[in-house]
């Protein structure tokens, strides 16, 4: 028996969520109501979905597969309904989001969104400002935090590691060894990425550093780093390009999981629009693939 579209969208949401209440709250359901939708799949597939590992609810490797292909099956079946319905996807979708994820992950992907949706014309405003939806035909943004946002309606993509990051000729290549080598290098500094829970996850009792560069935007942060003027610490989803082509190295094996997370959000109003549901279908998929952790700390801001 196949089974229900209900039973296959709490799962895909508890997946991304890690989580049955934040699967709950996005689906408008209760906990309970997810949970029972969870244990009816894993029953008629005789095999379990997810693993509780402290606070969440951790997908198996045969999970995130079946969520990555529901993903792909309600992005296609949701482009024919529309279709079907005289109600293709057209005009200017403009969005909102900072510079550093705008030119380091979204610019390069976008291609893959307007191959598959030739008729809408993406916008992309880059700003530090938080620019709400809705103002100057903004439909949606992308923001990096942990919410909630007042009035809008969010989506979670997915939550960053953290681990830093230099140069391969910074110091003519002596580069650090060890993590408490740092003691005595200059790290570059961003107001809002505190180098205090990387410290932390490898153990070294450091004090948040006080001096050297400081920067506003992560994007002056590692042209910084590739310039060989210090260590940054990186957000994983902004230097792919960079540990790529060699431009940067990545500094020990150590990573430890962000309190922030990306989150598409928009009004509530704007739900119906064709354009903001192509748009989140195609960030589900590029999205999807093994869960990253994503544990939150407490007494921190909501983020950007």
């Amino acid at each position: 028996m196949f089974p229900s579209m209900r039973a296959l969208r709490a799962v895909e949401a508890a997946a991304r969520h890690r989580s049955f209440t934040g699967a709950a709250t996005e689906l408008g359901l209760t906990h309970g109501a997810v949970a029972q939708q969870v244990r009816g799949l894993e029953a008629d597939l005789g095999r379990r979905l997810f693993e509780r590992q402290g606070h969440e609810m951790v997908p198996t490797n045969a999970c995130a597969e079946l969520a990555t292909a529901i993903r792909q099956i309600l992005a296609t079946l949701d482009a024919a309904l529309r279709q079907a319905g005289g109600r293709p996807s057209t005009g200017t979708l403009t969005i909102s989001t900072l510079p550093a994820f705008a030119t380091r992950w979204l610019i390069p992907r976008l291609p893959g969104f307007t191959s598959r949706y030739p008729d809408i014309d993406v916008a992309v405003r880059a700003t530090q400002e938080l620019e709400p939806p809705g103002r100057d035909g903004i439909v949606a943004a992308i923001r990096y935090g942990r919410g909630p946002w007042p009035g809008l309606a969010v989506r979670r993509l997915f939550g960053e590691q953290l681990f830093p990051v230099c140069a391969p000729g910074f110091q003519d290549g002596r580069l650090p060894e060890r993590p408490a080598d740092l003691a005595t290098l200059p790290l570059l500094r961003h107001p809002r990425q505190p180098w205090s829970p990387w410290f932390q996850a490898v153990g070294l009792r450091l004090p948040e550093p006080a001096r050297g560069p400081l920067f506003s935007e992560m994007a002056l942060l590692l042209e910084a780093a590739a310039a060989g003027q210090g260590i940054a610490l990186a957000r994983a989803a902004l230097v792919e390009g960079d540990l790529a082509s060699g431009r940067l190295v990545r500094l020990f094996d150590i990573d430890c999981p962000d309190q922030f997370a990306y989150h598409l959000v928009w009004r509530m109003a704007e739900d119906e629009d064709p354009r903001l549901a192509a748009f989140t279908a195609w960030l589900d998929e590029v999205t999807a693939g093994p869960p990253q952790d994503d544990r939150l700390h407490s007494d921190r801001s909501q983020g950007r």
